[in-house]
């Protein structure tokens, strides 16, 4: 490849998310656009694992949500059939996911010079809206999970 970045398009992503995640291994990548903003934002680096026991609200999930359409949203509702996910810009839900389509769970973000662990008791909270994600409460939070590692 002589040194080039890998770059794969949005169908090439999927099935490759797919299959390594099927196989039990994590999968790094930069993310990409605002929907996550502020907690995650354009160009962090993003850590998913495969998905372990069950979904919960709070959980930021890697879905494909569509034929070789993948997003990266946090989980607000769960349902028989699935889980509705929203971004944490979003005034709007997406569509049902189900469960079969869900790829992964995020574990690790990492950029902007703050790496932490998604495991911590305020996700559940920011998807229902109860801890809004401002940019003040976002740098604290950050400390605050850079503390506890």
């Amino acid at each position: 490849m002589n040194g080039e970045l890998f770059s794969p398009g949005l169908g090439d992503f999927a099935a490759i998310a797919r299959e390594v995640l099927g196989r039990g291994k994590s999968l790094s990548f930069r993310a990409r656009g605002r929907s996550m903003h502020p907690f995650i934002q354009d160009g962090d680096i993003v850590t998913v694992s495969p998905q372990k026991g069950a979904l919960t609200i709070g959980d930021v999930v890697l879905v494909e949500a569509g034929t070789g359409r993948v997003i990266l949203h946090r989980i607000v509702k769960r349902q028989r059939a699935g889980v509705v996910t929203r971004g944490d810009a979003a005034f709007v839900c997406d569509d049902l996911i189900a469960y079969g389509n869900v790829l992964g769970s995020v574990s690790v973000v990492s950029g902007r010079g703050h790496a932490f662990h998604l495991k911590n008791p305020f996700k559940y909270m920011i998807a229902r809206n109860i801890i809004p994600l401002t940019k003040i409460f976002r740098k604290s939070l950050v400390r605050y999970l850079i503390k506890k590692q």
